[in-house]
Order: structure tokens, then sequence, then C-alpha cells
């Protein structure tokens, strides 16, 4: 038989096609998990919280100085979030049975993870990828694809992202084996994903001849997103005519993001 839970500590449960929702009243405590059960960000007091892949956590705020509003992401110590992270674990162990199997298996997911769990799985993303270097800010939800590594470039004095990463362009092997490890990382988790973003830095440098394989195969293994997106420098941009630009349209191509190189 179910313990009856006060009011004031029962735990709301919001489920989406991409993401699982939690909110405690009494504490004024949301938390976000993608459809595998890993945390996305946490809401606590005022306070809000991410975590990156890579199993770090930061704190995002906004500050005003001399009159303008800021946005400030500031690394933080992740003990206080998986404490009331437990806290939430055993909120959640007041039921016993949920509306739905597709909600038990979910928040089942959630019971499970341990600081050895979320740790293990950030260092299994780091096996996963080169570093990811930066993305849009609109492409903060994108699916990540490194079909290359590092930047063709690399001579702006203003970046040193990608200064001690050796450019190179995957083989098609590479990008199969590379997209199928990612599918199996990402699991449920997929669904909170919307779009896919071709890295590193210029991947649209890649001749033709393997980016148009390359995005087949990359489409055959994620066939529910059905957007890319890359960056594209204005080298790049003079080197592809319209054939190609319609070409990689019709692949699903909608926006590359155009950056200018310089000293």
């Amino acid at each position: 038989m179910n313990r009856q839970v006060p009011d004031r500590d029962r735990i709301s449960i919001s489920l989406k096609t991409s993401s699982v929702t939690t909110f405690h009243r009494s504490s004024n405590t949301i938390w976000s998990f993608d459809r595998a059960g890993r945390p996305l960000g946490h809401f606590y007091q005022g306070h809000t919280f991410r975590r990156t892949l890579d199993n770090r956590w930061f704190e995002k705020s906004r500050k005003m100085y001399q009159g303008e509003t800021f946005r400030t992401v500031i690394p933080i110590d992740s003990a206080p979030i998986l404490s009331r992270l437990a806290a939430l674990q055993s909120n959640l162990d007041h039921r016993d049975t949920y509306d739905t199997a597709e909600v038990q298996n979910t928040i089942n997911r959630i019971g499970r993870l341990t600081p050895e769990s979320l740790e293990a799985d950030g260092q299994s993303f780091r096996n996963l990828y080169s570093p990811i270097g930066i993305l849009p800010p609109d492409q903060y939800r994108a699916l990540v694809i490194q079909i290359s590594e590092g930047c063709h470039y690399n001579r702006c004095t203003f970046c040193s992202l990608y200064q001690d990463i050796p450019f190179r362009i995957k083989t098609m092997d590479e990008i199969e084996a590379h997209a199928l490890a990612i599918k199996s990382f990402f699991g449920k988790g997929l669904s909170y994903r919307n779009s896919i973003f071709l890295g590193d830095a210029n991947a649209l440098i890649t001749p033709m001849n393997v980016l148009v394989p390359a995005i087949k195969q990359i489409r055959g293994v994620f066939p529910e997103i059905t957007t890319f997106t890359a960056f594209m420098d204005v080298f790049t941009g003079y080197k592809k005519n319209s054939r190609d630009f319609t070409a990689l349209f019709k692949l699903g191509l909608k926006r590359p993001e155009t950056i200018v190189f310089g000293n």
C-alpha cells in the first residue's frame, strides 16, 4: 500500500516528448531530465543550474553592470546539487507506481542516478568526442557530429579553441562509427536534440564527394532529425557553387553559420 504523502511534499511530474520535469512545491525546486534520465538543469530558490554532458555544473544568472544586463555562467561545486538530487530521489520513492509504464521507467532511470554513474556518463562523453569548441547559441540543443576535427584556418589571434587540434576530415568509416556511438550514448535522450550540428570549426570545407555521402550516412543513423547546420567561413563560401548549396539544402542543411576569419 502506498504511503500517504502530505501535499507540500508531493512531486509534480511533467513528461514531455523530449524531457521530464519534476517540481517540488514546498522547496520551490525544479529538475529537468532528458528521456534517458540524464540531468539537464536544476532550479532552486531562484538560482538556475545546468549540467554539461561531460558532467560539469554551472550556475547561470544575469547581472547588472553600469545599467546593462550581462549573462554570467560560473562553474560550481556539484556536491550541494547532488545532495538535492538525492532528496528528489527519496521523494520519488514515496510512490510505488506511476500512471503509465513509460513514466515509471523514466522515474526508475532518475532514481538510479549516483555521483559515480554521472561521472561515468561524463567520461563516456569525453571518450566519444574530441573537445567541442563552440556552438551558435541557438544550437545548444543540437546533436553534434564531428565529421572533421579542428579548424583548417586556425590562425585567428582572437581564437585559441583549436590550436592544439590538427585539422583533419574523418573517413567515412570513422564518421559511421562516430554516429553509431553517439546514438548509443544518448539513447532515449535523443528526443531532446532538435537538429544536427556538423563539427568542428568549419565542416563545410569537406569536399562534396565526401560531405554528401557523410550527410546521407548520418541521416540514415538519425532519420528522426532532419535539420543540419554547420559553421562556414567566407573562403568555403566562395569554393562551393550554387549547385553544391542546393544539394546540401535538399539534404537538410538549412543554415550555414558564416564565420569571418581575421588576424
